[in-house]
């Protein structure tokens, strides 16, 4: 029955989760939702205190690190750049590509 308690595990998605209302209902859930299993946060700019608990990519890895795995492959998408603080996009760029 392991597995069913797993699934009865829930994911919540706040939009807005730094403003007044959204701050609240995060709180709440860390605070009284003991079925969460993740709590993702949408937001222009994350408070202080959620910057604190963003952990998941140093997780992965020190996960690695601690089984020996010699590789990562960590990809993402250009549109967690975003656009810089003039509104341009970034488009076709690498590691390299100067962007303000």
């Amino acid at each position: 029955m392991a597995g069913s308690a797993e699934a009865r595990k829930l994911v919540y998605l706040v939009t807005g989760g730094c403003g007044f209302l959204g701050e609240h209902v995060v709180r709440m859930l860390l605070e009284r939702e003991p079925r969460l299993r993740e709590l993702r946060v949408f937001d222009l700019h994350l408070s202080p205190w959620l910057e604190e608990l963003k952990t998941g990519t140093q997780n992965v890895v020190e996960a690695c690190v601690q089984t020996g795995t010699r590789f990562l492959v960590y990809t993402s998408s250009m549109e967690v750049v975003g656009p810089n603080i003039k509104g341009h996009p970034f488009y076709r760029g690498n590691e390299d590509t100067p962007y303000e």
